[in-house]
């Protein structure tokens, strides 16, 4: 009597949400306590200073890295270096929080629940300086294990302007903008429709992080890299005639805006990286007192901007309450949003002092204290905003800078160079600068996205 034979066949182990997706190469180079410095001259392939520059592969450099650095002035910064991050490693425990900072397997959250096949891509915007650019650099470098492909969206005809824009993608299905020095950024009406259409190709609220830095101020060039780009990109050839001296800044990113549907130009988390340089300062201080009253629902400081009718807007739009913020939203919008962090949560008070009499002096003799009444409404609170001061580690090791671009250099030493603290930072085979502030950035990253899961 025939039979069939079964065949048992195993299942497939269903993955946790805490199983870790594995890059599609290996590492180029690791060190052995962990830590992901750049390590794209760990074989030693930096030439001396003066001789010409190392021109990496993308395999290792995604993005090009231009300031290399070698020398003693260099080699000394290096072993600064390390002694910091020994240091730090020596102060965080098994259980810290802070145990992963510089040793994280992946740049960006990447476990097997982010990368289902049925969840929506990530997508983050980093635009900024060329300051930025730099972190950014490193960041890919310490992490290019996990590129899969970069596309060089728009570059400048106008090299010193160095206006680019990339779309990097990383495994699993993490896409990064990368947008540096674009010209439209002078054009207050017009930077977000420019940006949605020709960079992102998708609306600025599709976006699950921005990460930004201060942009420089306007200068001849970047109007006529703005009339390359319009004359490139859009139909209607009559440039704009009117720019701004000063850029958009995190504020713009916070008002109302025509092109969102949403009312608010972007509500999901934003990351404000300051500059190297020391001028960048104090715009970061400024961005911090925006954060920190937008997180306490209080009133905004005198100097949130430099412009008294972004003030008044920023100020109406957050006294608005939630419901009134969001109203009319497409069931387009409202899908779109319903993926992303939380929109900030709107709570008002009211407080009020009434005229109080108090004894005061001898002799039986009063006097009225009046107190005026009061009444103080508390602005709607955004907690998903950081900031992140990129010259927090100069005190320890000094500032590090270059004046060299196509040959190597090294740490200018001299203090009265005009480089010498807001010149590009030094790339090495010991690190830098960039790779301490990418650091930050990865855990800015990972506490603002993991709030959205």
């Amino acid at each position: 009597m025939g039979g069939s034979k079964q065949v048992k066949q195993k299942q497939k182990k269903k993955k946790s949400p805490h199983d870790l997706v594995e890059p599609p190469k290996e590492p180029y180079h690791l060190r052995d306590d962990g830590f992901r410095t750049c390590q794209a001259f760990a074989d030693g392939n930096i030439p001396p200073v003066g001789q010409p520059r190392v021109h990496l592969s993308r395999d290792v450099a995604p993005l090009e890295i231009p300031y290399q650095c070698a020398g003693p002035a260099y080699d000394k910064f290096g072993n600064d270096l390390q002694e910091l991050i020994d240091m730090k490693a020596a102060r965080t425990t098994s259980t810290s929080s802070s145990r992963l900072w510089g040793r994280r397997s992946t740049p960006i959250p990447t476990h097997a629940a982010i990368a289902a096949s049925d969840t929506p891509p990530t997508f983050i915007l980093f635009w900024g300086s060329t300051q930025l650019r730099q972190i950014v650099a490193a960041l890919l470098c310490q992490y290019s294990e996990w590129v899969i492909s970069v596309r060089h969206i728009y570059a400048s005809r106008q090299p010193s302007t160095k206006s680019h824009a990339w779309q990097i993608i990383l495994h699993p299905n993490i896409h990064m903008f990368v947008v540096i020095n674009p010209p439209f950024v002078y054009l207050n009406d017009k930077w977000q429709d420019l940006l949605e259409r020709h960079i992102l190709n998708m609306p600025l609220a599709m976006m699950d992080m921005v990460v930004m830095s201060k942009f420089f101020r306007y200068a001849p060039k970047y109007g006529v890299a703005l009339e390359e780009f319009w004359m490139d990109f859009e139909d209607d050839w009559t440039v704009p005639d009117t720019v701004n001296e000063e850029p958009i800044d995190l504020v713009d990113l916070l008002l109302p805006s025509d092109h969102t549907e949403g009312g608010i130009a972007y509500e999901g988390p934003i990351l404000y990286v300051s500059w190297f340089a020391p001028y960048g300062t104090k715009e970061y201080n400024r961005v911090v007192e925006v954060i920190d009253a937008l997180k306490e629902g209080r009133p905004l400081p005198a100097d949130a901007t430099r412009d008294n009718h972004k003030m008044a807007q920023l100020e109406h739009a957050y006294q608005k309450p939630q419901a009134e913020q969001h109203e009319g939203l497409t069931e387009e919008a409202e899908e779109r949003l319903a993926h992303k962090v939380a929109p900030p949560r709107t709570t008002t008070k009211k407080t009020s002092t009434k005229k109080k009499k108090k004894k005061v002096g001898h002799g039986g003799q009063r006097r009225l204290e009046e107190e005026e009444e009061e009444q103080t409404t508390t602005l709607a609170k955004r907690t998903n905003l950081m900031a992140i001061d990129a010259r927090k580690y100069v005190e320890v090791l000094g500032e590090c800078a270059t004046s060299t671009i196509e040959n190597v250099g090294t740490c200018l030493t001299d203090t009265k160079h005009e480089l010498y603290s807001k010149g590009p930072r030094c790339f090495g085979d010991k690190g830098g600068h960039a790779d301490l502030v990418a650091w930050d950035i990865i855990e800015a990253i990972y506490s603002l996205i993991w709030r959205k899961h």
